[in-house]
């Protein structure tokens, strides 16, 4: 059985670092510095809200409670001051935190709250970070046709809002989901797609998330030789970053390398490494694939009792992940974003409706006034009478037939469908408007008697 593997370092470093302006620690620790003081001592509530969102990036993985409460500080004062751009970013960071922790139905849960807002405020980008974090909770949940469409529902946002970093992050995300479904080659093709783009925007960060995952591919392929010179390559940019969690990434599947290779000794050593990092940053699921292997190795040199005790502390992750009331409760939460979708659809195809009415109703009026018009200039013309009266006709059948348009729906609701009371109705209109035909009629006749 194969582990889960670097989708999420992938998956988080974008929906995090999207306006990032430097890959350079020294200049990040510059900027995160900034934000504190901003923090500590903000101009307005909306500077506090924006900074506080922002250091939940910093704070992900080096401290993820402190992390979480500023994302619950930027949440209640952007909720106060009624500000929709800060209150969504304060929910996708929560999608993203509760991500990391393993907790996917509070993942998934404010991840649809940003979307809400997001087309709200219309921005196009924020959901696409949201569909893409919703991908990465359904591949960690092995639900691979439900991540396929979600990161094709990002990657169509990405190529209409031209964004190259995203559309980069999406094919990688589209291509683990290949690996995972055992489609290796279509993968690479994804993957190599990424990487270029990544290349060619020179982020670091995007290249050692596509070399980690190429590696994977290859491992899959079973090229261990290829697989370890990508781990190799992207390990040497994580340790450059001081990235431990990619770090850690990597080291995981160099490990895995070795236990498939029949070097348990080496594989145990790295895999123990990367649990350390991954416990020490309540990494879930680096934690769950660690035990996973290390639990395989002692199954392999036949130490039974420590097989037996990583096993079952892999099955409590494993159980507290994916259980049937986590899976329940996200299916709940999708089908009230398919519910908001479908409303959504109806009220625009609603209001595309009204449109069309409101301009059809505008071309009716428009021509019965022109009709209108018509039949007051044939009392100061030269027109046969017949042809006056005719204008006149037409014009008041074609206002009764306007009127009878506009109260229709209202005829309907109060005559309930009956022919009878309809015709009433009917009746009743056509008495009112028939002293209008009478006098416009011998208005023209007297008209015309004059001249």
């Amino acid at each position: 059985m194969k582990p889960l593997r670097s989708i999420g370092l992938l998956l988080l470093l974008f929906t995090w670092a999207t306006s990032l302006q430097s890959e350079d620690p020294v200049e990040l620790k510059k900027e995160q510095d900034s934000l504190e003081q901003v923090v500590n001592d903000p101009d307005s509530d909306t500077l506090y809200v924006d900074a506080a969102n922002r250091l939940v990036w910093f704070l992900k993985f080096k401290d993820i409670n402190k992390a979480f409460e500023y994302a619950e500080d930027a949440l209640i004062i952007a909720k106060k001051i009624k500000y929709k751009p800060g209150i969504a970013r304060a929910y996708r960071n929560f999608g993203t935190l509760y991500d990391k922790k393993g907790d996917f139905a509070k993942a998934i849960e404010n991840l649809f709250f940003a979307v809400d807002i997001y087309r709200e405020i219309d921005s196009l980008n924020g959901i696409a970070l949201c569909y893409n974090v919703i991908g990465i909770v359904h591949w960690r949940m092995k639900e691979l046709q439900k991540a396929d469409d979600y990161f094709s529902k990002a990657l169509t946002a990405s190529e209409e809002l031209k964004d190259s970093l995203l559309s980069s992050v999406v094919l990688g995300n589209l291509g683990l989901v290949c690996a995972s479904m055992e489609k290796n080659e279509e993968a690479l093709v994804y993957l190599e797609k990424a990487l270029k783009i990544a290349e060619s925007l020179k982020d670091l960060d995007k290249i050692g998330t596509h070399l980690c995952n190429i590696g994977v591919v290859y491992f899959n392929l079973g090229n261990h030789d290829k697989a370890i010179e990508y781990y190799k390559k992207s390990l040497v940019i994580s340790e450059e970053k001081d990235d431990e969690i990619s770090s850690a990434i990597n080291i995981l599947n160099i490990g895995e390398l070795y236990y498939e290779k029949g070097e348990y000794t080496k594989g145990l050593e790295y895999l123990n490494n990367s649990l350390e990092i991954f416990t020490r940053y309540e990494y879930a699921d680096g934690i769950l694939n660690a035990y996973l292997l290390i639990y395989q190795i002692y199954e392999k040199l036949n130490e039974t009792e420590k097989a037996f005790a990583n096993y079952k502390i892999y099955n409590t992750i494993k159980d507290s992940l994916f259980s049937k009331e986590t899976k329940e409760r996200i299916a709940v939460q999708e089908l009230k974003e398919e519910q908001r979708l479908k409303e959504i659809e109806a009220k625009k195809q609603a209001e595309d409706d009204a449109i069309s009415y409101y301009q059809q109703y505008s071309v009716i009026l428009f021509v019965i006034v022109i009709m209108f018009v018509a039949a007051f200039l044939t009392g100061k013309v030269r027109v046969k009478t017949r042809i006056a009266i005719g204008i006149i006709f037409l014009a008041l059948l074609l206002l009764f037939e306007f009127i009878l348009v506009l109260l229709d729906p209202y005829i309907d609701l109060y005559s309930d469908g009956e022919p009878l009371v309809k015709l009433i109705f009917n009746g009743c209109l056509a008495l009112m408007i028939f002293p209008l035909h009478s006098h416009f009629e011998k208005k023209v006749n007297n008209k015309v008697i004059k001249r």
